[in-house]
């Protein structure tokens, strides 16, 4: 197991909040979850390839629904217990600098995710895609429900 590398992923939240990283660029502007993924693949190193239940980018037309799609992003840090990143829901009070978001809609579903980039007297500060927001408070935000996310760490076998 090694850490999950925090700085890399805000540095990456904040280098690409409101530009396409070539790397990952599909032609068309990258989901929220996509944008995560990023900044979660920056901070851990690794994907996780497995067919089935997964977390990778290859390129647009090879890349896990882990990847692309809150939800099914979420339960895969989650659940993982193969290579890559994995992690835990937390309270909003536990949440620090590198956490995720997710914002949900009055069904529960949800419609934006963001990286913690900042916190700060009691604010949090996220950077996101789709609505592209570089240090936006999430007081800022019109949601239903806000749930956070902790990467506890990165297993490379």
């Amino acid at each position: 197991m090694q850490l999950f590398d925090r700085e890399a992923a805000i540095d990456y939240a904040k280098e690409w909040a409101l530009s396409e990283n070539p790397r990952f660029f599909t032609g068309k502007q990258s989901s929220g979850a996509g944008f995560v993924s990023e900044c979660v693949y920056s901070g851990a190193g690794v994907m996780n390839e497995t067919k089935v239940k997964g977390w990778y980018y290859k390129n647009k037309n090879s890349k896990s629904k882990s990847w692309n799609v809150h939800s099914e992003l979420f339960n895969f840090l989650i659940n993982n217990k193969g290579i890559g990143p994995y992690g835990k829901e937390i309270t909003e009070n536990e949440a620090i600098e590198g956490d995720i978001v997710a914002f949900e809609d009055e069904n529960g579903n949800i419609f934006q995710s963001a990286v913690i980039t900042k916190t700060e007297s009691g604010q949090i500060f996220v950077c996101a895609h789709h609505f592209n927001s570089y240090m936006r408070p999430i007081s800022t935000y019109k949601y239903s429900f806000v749930r956070f996310f902790h990467i506890i760490g990165v297993r490379n076998d």
